[in-house]
């Protein structure tokens, strides 16, 4: 049962692949490519985690994982085989590419929705999200995620544990994604019941919403697992943080809705000179 505290990293793979709707007006065709190119990678995810697990579990003995040392195996296969250790500082730098390449779609995707969000009148003025650089980018949406992600990066200087701050963070990240998805699924029944005649380039089943309804709730179901399964299983302080951290993060765009004002649509108008 201690293992399944890790569910929620293994979850945390594949969230986020959604991002990359916000580049769909730059595809030919995107009604089919971005589909197939979403379950592309997919597979392409499973197949690569599943045989770096496998190459993982061969040399990290049990219980020895160092979740925030990436370079872990490939230096205990260097040991093994007798390979130059500096191997370990190549895939390090290979890996700092990878994130930076990431981070083309967890920044930019993110900022790319808030500012249509800003600009539909759902965010304060003031907050400047509305606004965007000559590459489509709000400065001040990039700011806020620095912000709120240094101060997270403060628990690695008050928890004695680096593990598991790793493990917290990663939690806690993916218990929100889950929550989203969780609130689309919803949002799918409830359209395909007060619009069931809307044209939708994407649509899941030919005809009627059985098989909409089935994946919805196998969405929820597994959302649910994935929940239960974390926060049942870490110790009572993990989960307490974990739980903090959602619902602060969850909360927060309810109180801005509540407080929400038909001005706003037109201030940031006004703004963008239309």
């Amino acid at each position: 049962m201690d293992t399944f505290k890790y569910l929620a990293g293994i979850a945390f793979i594949f969230v986020g692949i959604e991002m990359s709707s916000v580049y769909i007006p730059r595809l030919k065709d995107a009604t089919k490519n971005y589909t197939k190119g979403v379950f592309i990678s997919l597979i392409g995810l499973v197949l690569l985690n599943v045989i770096n697990a496998m190459f993982v579990a061969n040399i990290v003995p049990n219980g020895k994982m160092e979740l925030s040392n990436i370079t872990q195996p490939i230096l205990l296969y260097c040991d093994v085989l007798g390979l130059p250790t500096i191997i370990g500082n190549i895939f390090s730098f290979m890996v700092f590419l990878g994130v930076l390449l990431q981070l083309s779609a967890w920044v930019t995707g993110p900022s790319k929705t808030i500012i249509q969000v800003a600009r539909d009148g759902l965010l304060p003025p003031k907050f400047g999200f509305h606004r965007e650089n000559k590459y489509g980018v709000s400065r001040n949406v990039v700011l806020t995620q620095s912000v709120v992600i240094s101060l997270f990066a403060l628990l690695y200087g008050v928890m004695d544990d680096v593990n598991a701050v790793f493990l917290t963070l990663t939690n806690a990240t993916t218990i929100i994604y889950s929550i989203v998805y969780v609130l689309i699924a919803i949002s799918l029944i409830k359209l395909r019941k007060s619009q069931p005649d809307t044209l939708r380039p994407y649509r899941i089943g030919k005809k009627g919403n059985g098989l909409a309804y089935l994946v919805a709730a196998m969405l929820i179901f597994s959302v649910i697992i994935v929940i239960f399964a974390t926060l049942g299983t870490t110790t009572v302080t993990d989960a307490v943080l974990v739980a903090l951290i959602t619902i602060v993060m969850f909360v927060i765009p309810l109180i801005i809705n509540r407080f929400k004002k038909a001005s706003w649509a037109t201030e940031v108008k006004e703004d963008l000179g239309e």
